[in-house]
């Protein structure tokens, strides 16, 4: 006979009291060894290795990380259209416009030339884009038609 035998209280979910852990005692004794990397520091650890990368005739060293995104911000120059949206979503979620503006347009770091330039630029692409939008009609409404006082009346109600 069997210990589970013995044990009325053993069955599913009840492990008979010999192989139930002990107070104190982990189903995992051993457990993650220390120093041990999880996927996010793997994945850090790679991107953030740098490889020789030639631009223009020049060897440069760039980060994984960095190469992806000019790959990217290529594949979207060409015409890709999940690189477009992928580059559009990383746009808005860091606010990468608003701070390269902020930054380009910095009085100490641009001389008066080139920041009229870039003025008249920006100029004329807000008229571009107002002139391109498309007008609104008037606002308002038109009156609702007025409902008849009558109420419908039924086929087999119509001959009375």
């Amino acid at each position: 006979m069997s210990t589970s035998e013995n044990n009325p209280a053993s069955g599913y979910g009840k492990p008979p009291k010999e192989r139930q852990f002990k107070p104190g005692q982990s189903g995992n004794p051993k457990g993650r060894p220390k120093g041990a990397r999880g996927l996010k520091q793997v994945v850090r650890a790679a991107l953030d290795d740098e490889v020789n990368l030639v631009v223009g005739g020049q060897e440069t060293r760039k980060t994984k990380r960095e190469v992806v995104v000019l790959k990217l911000i290529q594949k979207a120059a060409s015409g890709d259209v999940r690189a477009i949206d992928s580059i559009l979503n990383l746009d808005q979620k860091f606010d990468i416009a608003e701070e390269a503006r902020e930054a380009f347009l910095d009085p100490d770091k641009l001389d008066a030339e080139y920041r009229e330039v870039l003025e008249n630029y920006v100029a004329e692409q807000a008229a571009a884009n107002q002139a391109s939008k498309p007008t609104r009609k008037s606002s308002a409404k038109k009156p609702a038609p007025e409902k008849s006082a009558r109420r419908p009346v039924k086929k087999d109600q119509q001959n009375d």
